[in-house]
């Protein structure tokens, strides 16, 4: 062993009894889940729907959308209005001269009610406007769908998250207990001779390695636990996809299938479709600002007034003619605003489509890379824990040595920590192909609870 390794082991066990103390006091601070059940992947789901603040605020934020589309063609439809009036007059008046004899002083009250129609005869803006809003209904469904979706992804992301840091803690700690064995071994292998100091250092080093790790994983978890309490307002213990579960395969395996599917059904190419129809018929309202305006006006007045004992009943019905000719350059401006928009809305589309086929490559290939790679390390894990057992006994008779066993049993861990962590990021590429193609449902979600198994 060379001196910087040499340094490096007795730097490590120095920290050794600190890094104890702090893992064993966060340990035990570290809250717990609830006692009772564990709940599935569906039950946190629909638990989200009723307390997750973001999920509300979609709610509300499609209702807001369905309500633009409750006023679908007002502006064509007949007002009326109803107005009147009263009012009560004192009028003193003097003279002086020859006239101061004829002062008035004088009071009276009037009164009044008129009742008013107008009906849109020819309005060019008010029908492309009529257009438009039609497209109010069909944006809020999409945006209901994408809120749905996106609450699905997102409660699954946090439920895989606490599951993977909760197995990672499980490995750290077994990884911690077999180095801990380990070192008491070398210790007691060290007192008798047949270990060198190199051996003991490097049992203290893994194991000071795996303390810390296991610390980590600690914070991690507890992290984790904290996104599961803002989801759904409680931390309660999760059920883990049975070790014995076969994930679910990819039908049909084919790339183009799924691509086609997202260019007719991904939401977010959909929603950016309906704002591009938006963007465009919004224009042809704008532009109708400067054609002619055609409205039927019809009112009933009735007005009495004390002064002169006098009523008055008077019905009118006019057509009137509106042709703006100059108005100060603000219908210029709102078509040119109204071009600019479009062809954001434009490229927003193209930025979708392009975006939808990309995710949906990249989706594609994560589960089928996934699949491969999960019978890959399931088989990995099955050497990695034989090749322990073997160096175990090569070590007691002579042919293997402690660093062998060290080496052997930091593979095994770590193998089985990443094929834990395969299993969940597989299911949730699954469900994220599932998504940018736009066929994602809450079915997808009991797919998933068939494989979770009581731990």
């Amino acid at each position: 062993m060379n001196t910087y390794t040499f340094f490096m082991a007795i730097t490590l066990a120095l920290a050794a009894a600190s890094i104890g103390n702090a893992f064993a006091a966060q340990e035990t601070t570290q809250s717990t889940a609830p006692d009772g059940a564990q709940k599935s992947l569906s039950t946190i789901y629909q638990l989200a729907r009723d307390y997750d603040a973001k999920f509300a605020a979609d709610q509300f934020g499609v209702a807001a959308t369905n309500e633009s589309g409750s006023l679908l063609g007002s502006a064509l439809l007949p007002r009326i209005g109803l107005n009147g009036n009263y009012a009560y007059s004192y009028n003193k008046t003097e003279y002086s001269g020859a006239a101061s004899g004829n002062n008035i002083d004088d009071t009276y009250t009037s009164r009044g009610v008129a009742v008013s129609m107008k009906q849109a005869l020819l309005r060019f803006d008010s029908l492309y406007q009529y257009k438009r809003d039609s497209l109010y209904k069909d944006i809020a469904e999409i945006e209901q769908s994408i809120a749905d979706q996106e609450l699905i992804l997102r409660v699954a992301n946090i439920y895989f998250l606490n599951l993977k840091e909760k197995e990672n803690l499980e490995v750290a700690k077994a990884r911690k207990s077999a180095f801990a064995e380990n070192l008491e071994k070398a210790n007691i292998s060290f007192q008798l001779g047949s270990y060198t100091i190199t051996d003991k250092l490097e049992a203290q080093a893994r194991y000071d390695l795996a303390n810390a790790d296991a610390i980590e994983a600690l914070n991690r978890l507890s992290a984790a636990q904290q996104e599961l309490l803002l989801l759904i307002g409680e931390i309660p213990e999760l059920a883990p996809v049975g070790d014995n579960k076969s994930l679910p395969d990819l039908s049909p395996n084919n790339m183009n299938y799924w691509k086609e599917k997202a260019l007719n059904n991904n939401l977010q190419l959909n929603l950016a479709a309906q704002y591009a129809t938006f963007a465009d018929r919004d224009l042809s309202a704008q532009k109708a600002e400067y054609w002619p305006k055609v409205d039927l006006v019809g009112s009933v007045n009735y007005a009495n007034s004390d002064l002169n004992d006098q009523t008055r009943n008077e019905a009118v019905v006019s057509v009137q003619f509106d042709m703006p000719l100059i108005s100060g350059g603000n219908t210029l401006s709102g078509v040119r605003k109204s071009k600019a928009m479009r062809q954001k809305a434009k490229n927003e589309h193209l930025l979708a489509e392009r975006l939808a086929l990309l995710n949906t490559q990249t989706s594609f290939l994560n589960v089928v890379n996934g699949y491969s790679m999960n019978q890959a390390l399931s088989q990995a894990l099955k050497s990695s824990e034989s090749a322990v057992k073997a160096t175990e006994k090569g070590l007691e008779v002579g042919v293997r040595t402690n660093l062998d066993l060290l080496n052997a049993q930091q593979q095994y861990f770590e193998t089985k920590r990443d094929y834990i962590h395969l299993r969940y990021d597989y299911l949730y590429a699954w469900l994220n192909l599932k998504a940018v193609s736009g066929t994602l449902t809450t079915e997808d979600v009991d797919t998933i609870n068939k494989l979770l198994a009581a731990r």
